[in-house]
């Protein structure tokens, strides 16, 4: 195989029905006049997988980069089965359903294995009123949380917030969370499609009837009882840790604290962050 070089690959589009049209109006993605929801721009996982564009690596996928040149992608942390990340951007035109992951010990368990799915959310692009959900408000657990869903008024357990272009939002595994419409989101997470679906705001099936939430359709049964549900504690507020991207500096800070927002950086500073990707 040739010598590693700087690598592109072309994205690998999702379409959901919570999906829109920016990643072709704002990310300028070549996805036609088609509504798509997700583009997949850095996977190595069983079938999905990244393929370089241009080169003489042109058209190998990730998965045999990782296989053949380990060593160079990884670092000290090779060997890997795969590579350990997947990238991606969503467009939440519609909210998304309530949902949750496992970690790395309880996604072992599963058949087949796969990893925990921890991720991170770089807010691209924010519609007025666009909010953020990620964990439980205080004084609410998972019994409280589990009556709710029942009664289908889960959002009241809900802690959310409206989040500005260039933060970062840190969702760890066993962290109930749910994408709010009209945000546009750059997201790294760890190498996994384990997903636990628990509420979709009563939304209705074409038969009429409530969509029922509990999992994949193609996933083993959920094991929402192991997950630990957060942020929540009676005992403290609930606040959440934000990193702030600075463009003019290139740096990130903490911001453990409750609102006052951070001032937005402008959408055109993030987008021109990604062009080198989202130009195919």
């Amino acid at each position: 195989m040739a010598e590693l070089y700087p690598l592109r690959f072309q994205p690998v589009y999702r379409r959901y029905i919570w999906g829109g049209d920016r990643l072709r109006t704002v990310l300028g993605k070549n996805t036609g006049d088609e509504m798509y929801a997700e583009s997949w721009e850095v996977v190595d996982h069983g079938d999905d997988q990244s393929v370089v564009l241009a080169g003489p690596l042109a058209g190998v996928s990730l998965g045999e980069l990782v296989r053949e040149h380990g060593a160079a992608l990884l670092g000290r942390h090779h060997p890997q089965p795969r590579f350990p990340l997947l990238a991606k951007f969503l467009d939440a035109h519609r909210t998304l359903s309530v949902q949750v992951h496992p970690n790395d010990a309880q996604a072992a368990r599963l058949d087949p294995p796969d990893l925990g799915k921890t991720e991170a959310w770089l807010v691209m692009d924010v519609e007025p009123g666009s909010v953020v959900y990620a964990g439980l408000k205080q004084g609410f657990d998972r019994p409280s949380f589990e009556r709710e869903m029942k009664r289908g008024t889960a959002e009241l357990c809900l802690n959310s917030f409206e989040p500005a272009v260039g933060q970062c939002v840190f969702i760890p595994a066993g962290l109930v969370h749910a994408l709010g419409e009209g945000l546009l989101i750059f997201e790294i997470q760890q190498s996994s499609d384990t997903t636990y679906r628990l509420f979709d705001w009563n939304r209705l099936q074409a038969d009429g009837t409530r969509a029922s939430c509990t999992s994949k359709p193609d996933s083993t049964p959920p094991i929402f009882h192991s997950v630990r549900l957060a942020l929540s504690s009676p005992s403290r507020p609930t606040h959440l840790a934000v990193l702030v991207w600075s463009s003019a500096t290139s740096s990130c800070s903490i911001d453990t604290s409750s609102p006052p927002r951070p001032k937005a950086t402008p959408r055109s500073a993030l987008v021109a962050m990604t062009a080198s990707i989202c130009s195919q």
